[in-house]
């Protein structure tokens, strides 16, 4: 089984995402999802507290009013919340995942990624699953 940590503040992304997910890439997947970036910190710092921090975090980029930061920010507060846990090598993959990216998408070159940022990013709205780019790049995050 994965851990999965969706935020994003539209209820039908984090629905169509476990979907795909669970359909396309890997059928075992135990999600959590969360409307605000605040929360999505939250849950990071609560699960890596218990030693079963996510495999996975896709992190929408602006959510609505309710959340008092960006997707960008919660992704600094996740690696600062790793890098005080001592997991600078082994950290857990995070797609920033966002309509303000147009048709980006791909994965970040080690080279060229933040020691705070994401791994990669999905511009919304996504390429479809069934061409297989999605799970490749999941295959290189995750495996």
């Amino acid at each position: 089984t994965r851990s999965l940590l969706i935020a994003d503040d539209t209820k039908v992304n984090r629905i169509m995402l476990t979907r795909m997910l669970s359909k396309h890439f890997c059928k075992a997947w135990e999600v959590t999802e969360t409307a605000v970036a605040d929360e999505a910190v939250t849950l990071f710092e609560e699960a890596l507290a218990q030693g079963d921090p996510y495999g996975l975090v896709i992190m929408d980029e602006i959510f609505d009013s309710s959340s008092s930061m960006l997707g960008s920010q919660a992704i600094r507060r996740i690696r600062a919340l790793e890098s005080s846990a001592g997991l600078q090598e082994v950290r857990t993959a995070i797609i920033s995942w966002t309509g303000q990216a147009g048709s980006e998408f791909g994965i970040i070159e080690p080279a060229e990624r933040q020691r705070d940022g994401p791994d990669g990013i999905w511009g919304k709205p996504l390429p479809s699953f069934t061409e297989g780019s999605l799970q490749r790049m999941l295959h290189e995050l995750l495996c």
